[in-house]
């Protein structure tokens, strides 16, 4: 009885325990010592920080268990969450009542840490991503050093200032919004790049090349020890009087606008062309290594000597004598004074005019040599001999013979065409029987690459029945030999247009029907060619038209199915089983079938005794002749008819004959009829 009367107390004192709400305790809760178990499990805890295997354990949580605030840790996708306050009156929580805190990796750290603010040094190991403006306070006076990655942007708002106490150092580019001021020297490795003016006050040196795409406005002396590149205009001060020496590179120009003028104390020199925009004026004595090139007039009012060649383009005016060692090409008119009375000799190149305009003659002493043609505008007189070693007709001829009386190959009332030529090619042509010209016709090859090319012969294609073709492109080869240039293209298919671009694709999901395809050029007239006189010959010539190319033909094709099975029922010799794809119950081959017979062939047996079969499509004839060996055996098979799906998934009728007896061995000189 007292036993009954424990065991009933216990009870009592468990029960009120799990009903109670709190457990008070006068210390805190610790292993025994030396044990390595926990004092608590996180996840039996209420609010807090807590660890889970994934979300779904997260939103799981019970929720006498959470509390509003509290982190859970989730770690196959290796996140910190927040609980929110709208899960407070949740049974379960779900993926809104969770805010990602992050801060697992350096991702995190990028996308999470929004602010930053120090009243000390901040030390950042790696790059700083600033998604705004980053001030510093301009109460700050010094910094040992700052360093930037690339592009970084210092914010010049509301006066913003960085004083830096030691140095700048920029890994790349920096963009100046306003100006920049330097207290010291600025120092450069490499170039300095000037989108616009660039101001110097004092002198500025240059070890290097300077690029300027602007103006350079210099107030004092500039110093550069290698070229400099001047985009535009260089602007020297009226007021400038001497220069030691001033050196050009390639085409540089000194510009004459207000008056500028340019005064040199010392040599100039060029090492390129000189453009001289208005007078060149020279007090001493212009010596030239090379070629003078005049675009326009030259005039010398003394005497002017030439050890080389002399160009013009222009006039040339001569007040004096003009003494030329070599040749003086003049590519315009030489104006002799009307004056002159004697030159020992004149020799003309080819095509040179001498202008008789206001009476200017040409007077000359010796003999005049004329190496090509002499125009005359107008009269020419000779007072001697005209000796000519060739000449030209002027004018064509018709041949006035009297009817039926031919002048060479020509007859009565033919035009000889004549002007313009010598006497010896007109007769020649007088002479000489005429041979048309030969007018090679177009060609035009259709082609469907890489399959067919244009030395393919054979543009029959075979494919099997039901087969999917997909995409196939057709060109053209068009020769085009005396014929005019290609102006249009068609394809077409069982004579039907289906294209008009120089090449075209057809789409062919299933072939079921034969399939010709040809393609055809409309061709613009030839050119006339020459005959064998030199004379352009019509006769023969290719006028406008069209050619039509060969033809590509593809064909659908069945199949033929032969081999043996274990089985001689008809409906056991099944679609796979003549496909091939079945190997355990017999085997199948097969060919393209041109019609129901086969030539001798031998079908091979193994695995015991067999039943060998032949089938051919259902639209061939019956077969009147099966020999096996020597034996007439047709009577010894059985036919039926059924559908058969090819490897292509096209369903067709085929007869099939089934031999009634078995063998063991191989069949051979089967010969089907």
């Amino acid at each position: 009885m007292k036993r009954i009367i424990i065991i009933l107390i216990l009870f009592q004192f468990c029960n009120s325990s799990l009903i109670a709400q709190s457990i008070k305790l006068s210390g805190y809760i610790s292993p025994r010592a030396g044990a390595n178990n926990p004092s608590h499990i996180d996840s039996l805890g209420k609010g807090g920080f807590m660890v889970v295997s994934s979300k779904l354990d997260r939103d799981s949580i019970p929720l006498d268990r959470r509390k509003f605030g509290m982190l859970v840790f989730v770690q196959n996708n290796n996140t910190l969450y927040q609980l929110k306050d709208s899960a407070s009156a949740k049974l379960y929580s779900d993926s809104t009542d969770w805010l990602s805190i992050g801060l697992n990796s350096s991702v995190d750290v990028d996308k999470f840490l929004k602010y930053a603010k120090t009243s000390d040094s901040l030390y950042i190991k790696g790059n700083t991503l600033i998604g705004n403006t980053l001030k510093i306070d301009s109460t700050s006076s010094s910094a040992d050093s700052v360093q930037y990655a690339k592009n970084r942007v210092i914010d010049s708002a509301n006066s913003v200032r960085l004083v830096v106490g030691g140095g700048v150092r920029i890994d790349s580019s920096v963009y100046i919004g306003g100006g920049l001021r330097i207290g010291g020297k600025l120092i450069i490795d490499s170039g300095l790049t000037f989108k616009d003016s660039l101001i110097v006050a004092r002198g500025a040196r240059i070890d290097s090349s300077l690029l300027v795409k602007g103006k350079i406005i210099i107030n004092d002396s500039l110093l550069a020890k290698s070229n400099a590149l001047i985009g535009s205009t260089l602007q020297i001060d009226s007021s400038s009087i001497r220069a030691d020496s001033l050196q050009y590179a390639k085409n540089k120009e000194i510009d004459s606008v207000n008056s500028v003028r340019l005064v040199v104390g010392g040599g100039v020199r060029i090492d390129s062309s000189l453009y001289v925009n208005k007078d060149l004026e020279i007090n001493g004595n212009l010596i030239l290594n090379t070629g003078l090139k005049f675009n326009d007039s030259l005039i010398v009012t003394k005497g002017a000597r030439i050890d080389s060649s002399l160009i013009l383009k222009g006039k040339l005016y001569l007040g004096d004598s003009l003494i030329a060692k070599e040749k003086a090409l003049i590519g315009s008119i030489l104006t002799l004074d009307s004056t002159s009375s004697s030159a020992d000799s004149v020799q003309y190149e080819k095509n040179r005019v001498i202008d008789s305009a206001n009476s200017v003659r040409l007077v000359v002493g010796g003999g005049v040599r004329i190496d090509s043609s002499v125009y005359i505008r107008g009269n020419f007189r000779l007072g001697g001999d005209l000796i000519l070693d060739s000449g030209l007709f002027r004018e064509n001829f018709v041949v006035n013979l009297g009817e039926g009386v031919k002048f060479g190959r020509y007859n009565y009332k033919d035009t000889i065409q004549a002007k313009g030529k010598t006497i010896d090619q007109v007769f020649y042509e007088i002479l000489t029987d005429i041979t048309h010209p030969l007018y090679l016709q177009p060609r035009l090859k259709i082609l469907y690459l890489p399959t067919i090319d244009e030395t393919t012969t054979d543009k029959v294609l075979r494919y099997e029945i039901g087969d999917t073709l997909g995409l196939l492109q057709f060109s053209s080869n068009f020769i085009q030999n005396n014929a005019g240039e290609r102006i249009t293209t068609t394809y077409k298919q069982n004579g039907l247009n289906f294209s008009s671009y120089p090449d075209s694709t057809v789409n062919i999901t299933a072939l079921t029907d034969t399939l010709y395809y040809t393609s055809s050029i409309l061709y613009d007239t030839g050119a006339v060619l020459i005959n064998r006189i030199g004379v352009t010959d019509s006769t023969g010539i290719i006028l406008k038209g069209t050619i039509v190319s060969d033809t590509i033909s593809i064909f659908p094709i069945s199949k033929n199915y032969w081999g043996y099975s274990l089985y001689a029922d008809t409906l056991n010799i099944s679609d796979s089983l003549m496909l091939g794809l079945d190997s355990t119950s017999g085997k199948g081959f097969s060919d393209f079938a041109n019609s129901a017979s086969k030539t001798s062939f031998t079908i091979p047996i193994t695995g015991g005794e067999n039943y060998i079969y032949y089938a051919y499509p259902a639209s061939y004839p019956d077969l009147t002749s099966i020999m096996v060996g020597p034996f007439e055996s047709v009577d010894a098979f059985t036919k039926i008819i059924r559908n058969v799906v090819n490897a292509q998934g096209y369903t067709q009728a085929y007869k099939i004959y089934v031999s009634i007896n078995n063998f063991s061995d191989k069949v051979e000189k089967i010969v089907i009829n």
